[in-house]
């Protein structure tokens, strides 16, 4: 048989925010842009048996989060005609955060050239390029066998 007033709702996955919905001849309530919550849509009329009702929802992963991270949601669908098969009504799915952080290093040298007997000092750093928070991040510069530590400085955050 036909059901009437399809209802397919989808709650975004703790942690992500909402970004949009594509779907045809729907009715969708949203959270708003950026925020947690439901995305819901509704057909109203019949659907017909084997008729599929599809909508695509995009959510925002943010950049901090950390690689592993699960992410869970749980399709349900309703309809104002009396199912009896109710259990089928949802379905589970997961999908794992995978990071990407890209560091690109640069190092000077300064003054260059140095004059034998004074101090020369290397700039090293560390740029991220995206698209993820760049986590634990380490710089090392090992000096030359033919110099002799003087000092060092750290930028904020760093030892």
């Amino acid at each position: 048989s036909v059901a009437q007033a399809v209802q397919v709702s989808v709650p975004l996955p703790t942690g992500t925010g909402y970004v949009s919905v594509t779907q045809t001849g729907a009715t969708c309530t949203t959270p708003a842009a950026g925020a947690a919550g439901t995305v819901t849509c509704t057909w109203a009329g019949a659907t017909t048996v084997g008729q599929a009702r599809t909508l695509t929802v995009v959510a925002s992963v943010p950049a901090s989060s950390a690689n592993g991270t699960v992410l869970a949601a749980t399709a349900t669908t309703t309809s104002s005609t009396p199912d009896p098969a109710t259990p089928n009504n949802s379905l589970p799915l997961s999908t794992t955060v995978a990071t990407a952080s890209t560091l690109a290093p640069t190092l000077t040298a300064t003054p260059s050239p140095v004059v034998a007997g004074t101090n020369v000092t290397w700039t090293a750093s560390a740029t991220k390029a995206g698209p993820s928070d760049a986590q634990g991040v380490q710089l090392s510069l090992p000096l030359p066998a033919t110099t002799r530590y003087v000092s060092a400085t750290a930028s904020t955050g760093g030892t």
